[in-house]
């Protein structure tokens, strides 16, 4: 029992490194996931320890378990706005990965109702999917659909058309995604829905972020990126992404809430994002409830901030 214990904390200490190290490498980004969950075992083998009189083993774990509490913390201040004027016209976003597995095609409609978006990105649209959200609202309407029978379909509806609307790929082999341009009281916001690769599909995810950074000048001054980017808000390819785009996570400071899976709580880790430039600011910010995908449709209202009548 000591020994297998020792062993345990080992492996858990070696991938509480590793994750430090996608700093240096996208190989590691995997590591960084599941942080939470190391912290959590983490202190379960320290109490373990203690049982086995192992207490410099205890000491160890615990420490390790603070280390991985200490690299999700909340380094980025919330960006919740608790007020704003009748002036700042405000726009309800969701972004949900309904997950093409997911045959539970007559949920989506009583979802649509209850959460009221203004703009709706559904992420893994299938043709099933697809015919199920055209029909989904009679106020919420389709704009457009890139429907894949794999994981990569996605399709933008919305209360108004918006006034551009495009088909983009990040970098040129990367997955589709779609960019909508609406008038909000004439003030021009993008809206980017993006559904990138998993870190454990190789380089491609790290591609993905780094081609869409450099894109950001040409994607206007407002912007908001929502989807899902399969990692977390702590890995440095996220972090670096964030930066170079010069955006705001919109759940920074609330990096205990998830995304993901919706049927595990055990294994829950946030992988499903909102992001916004300067000019936008917060007024609420949850995830919506599931309808059988194993990811929580993303809730956001944004409002144009300092905006005058």
């Amino acid at each position: 029992m000591r020994r297998g214990i020792t062993i345990f904390v080992g492996v858990l200490a070696v991938a509480t490194a590793a994750g430090f190290l996608d700093r240096a490498s996208w190989v590691f980004e995997g590591a960084t996931v599941f942080r939470l969950q190391y912290a959590g075992l983490l202190v379960t083998a320290g109490l373990v320890a203690l049982v086995l009189r192992r207490r410099y083993l205890a000491l160890a774990a615990v420490a390790l378990a603070a280390v991985n509490v200490a690299a999700v913390a909340p380094w980025q201040p919330a960006p919740l706005r608790a007020s704003a004027s009748s002036a700042e016209p405000t726009v309800r976003i969701v972004a949900f990965n309904i997950e093409s597995g997911n045959h539970h095609y007559d949920r989506l409609a009583p979802l649509v109702a209850q959460l009221k978006p203004d703009v709706l990105g559904l992420l893994e649209l299938t043709p099933a999917w697809a015919r199920a959200a055209k029909d989904a609202s009679p106020r919420v309407r389709p704009r457009r659909f890139v429907v894949r029978r794999g994981a990569y379909g996605m399709g933008l509806l919305s209360a108004t058309p918006p006034t551009a609307l495009a088909v983009r790929r990040f970098p040129a082999d990367g997955p589709t995604a779609l960019i909508a341009r609406f008038g909000i009281r004439d003030v021009p916001v993008t809206f980017v829905l993006v559904h990138v690769h998993t870190p454990f599909a190789g380089s491609v995810h790290e591609r993905e972020l780094r081609a869409l950074a450099a894109a950001r000048p040409s994607l206007g001054s407002r912007l908001i990126v929502c989807g899902d980017f399969n990692t977390v808000p702590w890995s440095a390819q996220y972090e670096d992404f964030r930066r170079s785009a010069r955006l705001t996570d919109v759940f920074g400071g609330a990096w205990h809430v998830y995304s993901w899976p919706s049927w595990s709580p055990l294994l829950a880790v946030p992988l499903d994002h909102c992001l916004i430039s300067s000019g936008l600011a917060v007024r609420a910010r949850h995830f919506g409830p599931s309808i059988g995908s194993d990811h929580f449709p993303l809730v956001v209202d944004v409002s144009i901030a300092g905006r005058r009548a």
